[in-house]
């Protein structure tokens, strides 16, 4: 019984060891894939009216509604009106939005979601974690010889 508890922490341990590091590489490959490098938080300050989309027009909307995003870049203050919008707009005032930005031209940026990529690497990180946790707690019944 003891053996098969000192097999079970160790696999436990390396499981949670390869979790934690498909964890990582998919995390770093979510990164690599942003158009954006640089990263910030943004308040939604206003909301300007416009000319609806391709989308919009198809649908017949006559009015888009626009966020008015203010952020702070590279030390700099920006407060940019966001490409994407709707009617009813999908932002509310004060709203706040993660954002990634050009490095070259910190005015232009893009409001980031969590991709499944992300949401994958996170699953992977905290399984592992706790395949770990389990781990090392197994490996203490195993010696102190609760089992024996």
């Amino acid at each position: 019984m003891n053996s098969f508890i000192w097999i079970l922490s160790w696999v436990f341990i390396i499981l949670g060891i390869l979790l934690i590091i498909i964890g990582n590489i998919s995390s770093t490959f979510d990164k690599r894939k942003e158009v954006y490098k640089g990263h910030t938080v943004g308040t939604v300050v206003g909301l300007a009216a416009g000319l609806p989309d391709e989308n919009g027009r198809e649908s017949g909307v006559h009015d888009y509604y626009y966020p008015i995003v203010a952020y702070y870049a590279r030390g700099q203050f920006f407060k940019e009106r966001y490409g994407k919008g709707g009617n009813p707009c999908p932002f509310s005032l004060n709203q706040k939005l993660s954002l990634c930005f050009d490095i070259e031209s910190p005015d232009q940026f893009i409001i980031t979601e969590p991709t499944q990529l992300y949401y994958i690497s996170r699953i992977c990180h905290f399984t592992g974690l706790g395949l770990c946790i389990a781990g090392g707690f197994t490996f203490l019944m195993f010696a102190m010889r609760i089992f024996s």
